[in-house]
């Protein structure tokens, strides 16, 4: 019990609200209750026997009773530990609200004040190491300078020569150029020509320096991404001149590797060959898409065009291996009448 009756008051008002709604709760009900009301609902589905035999086996303490008879209500030595600790609180509460609250001094700790003398110290070592070196460095400075000059002036001062005699400076050495600049430097050459400069004749042949020159200029141009290459190809293509697109195609396929842009170039390969008639090259390239590509977009296509450019028994076994590559395959029907024909008498 508590001294102070408005705290009481509120104590007792929470345990009463918490017992009136465990005491609301019905709870969930057990087993056997929801086999009873599965009975009353149905009695054809869940006969009394089956009720009466969870009743047997399945005997449950009501909750409503367990609410009523906690053990925690009930314990008497629990309450009296649990009095015990409220009193002891309650006193210390009290003690403290009584006694006033010490007043604290704006004291720093000694060892922080020892840890910043050491940092005063060491800052201050560090400055006079400093200002030595620096004025050790500025009189080997001052020493040094003469002899530098006298070194300078030694010896006969050098007659000028004549400007028509004056030796070329060597152009430095062409850097290497990597293997993955090549292609850069191949774009650069071919679609950047520079134009003579007016009143100056062209030489026959370029210098060394000049292709060095070149090869650094070619060398800082940027290299050309897929999808510009594939625009390129594609205007090329509008353009009607069919070789170039085809060089572009073939530079996209091999950059692209096995990614989709490489994917669809070997399809505008595919078309250009057919446009220009040239069957040899289109099946070359149905054997080189199929090798990098075996279950790409056009795999299908390749190996029926394949099968259809075959003949005697090479087109049977094409044909076989095509059904077995592709059973789902577009050109299934085809393969099949083919050896259909072949097996009839």
């Amino acid at each position: 019990m508590s001294s102070d009756p408005e705290l009481q008051a509120l104590l007792d008002g929470v345990v009463g609200a918490v017992d009136d709604e465990i005491a609301a709760d019905p709870g969930q009900p057990d087993f056997a209750a929801m086999i009873a009301r599965a009975h009353e609902l149905d009695p054809q589905r869940v006969r009394a026997e089956v009720v009466d035999e969870v009743n047997h086996w399945a005997p449950v303490v009501s909750i409503q009773q367990a609410h009523r008879r906690r053990r925690t209500r009930d314990d008497v030595e629990l309450l009296a530990v649990i009095e015990g600790v409220r009193a002891e609180v309650e006193q210390d509460v009290a003690q403290r609200l009584g006694t006033p609250p010490p007043v604290a001094i704006d004291r720093p700790p000694l060892r922080s004040r020892g840890v910043w003398g050491m940092v005063l110290a060491a800052a201050a070592v560090l400055l006079v190491v400093g200002a030595s070196v620096l004025q050790a460095g500025r009189w080997r400075l001052e020493r040094d300078e003469p002899s530098r000059n006298e070194a300078v002036h030694q010896g006969p001062a050098p007659s000028p020569e004549p400007a028509s005699h004056v030796a070329p400076r060597p152009e430095p050495e062409a850097a290497p150029v990597e293997a993955d600049e090549a292609e850069a430097i191949e774009e650069a050459t071919e679609l950047v020509e520079p134009e003579p400069m007016a009143g100056e004749e062209a030489s026959e042949e370029a210098t060394p320096a000049d292709a060095s020159r070149s090869a650094r200029k070619a060398s800082r141009a940027p290299a050309r991404t897929l999808e510009e290459l594939d625009a390129m190809a594609h205007a090329a293509w509008r353009a009607g001149d069919l070789a170039e697109a085809e060089r572009l195609f073939r530079r996209l396929a091999k950059r692209a590797g096995r990614g989709r842009l490489g994917d669809l170039a070997y399809g505008d390969l595919f078309t250009l060959a057919r446009q220009r008639d040239e069957r040899g090259k289109e099946a070359e390239l149905w054997r080189e898409y199929l090798r990098r590509f075996p279950d790409g977009r056009f795999a299908d296509d390749a190996r029926a065009g394949l099968c259809r450019r075959a003949s005697g028994s090479a087109q049977l076994q094409c044909w076989e291996r095509y059904l077995e590559d592709e059973p789902d395959g577009a050109h299934r029907a085809q393969a099949r009448r083919a050896l259909a024909v072949e097996g009839s008498p």
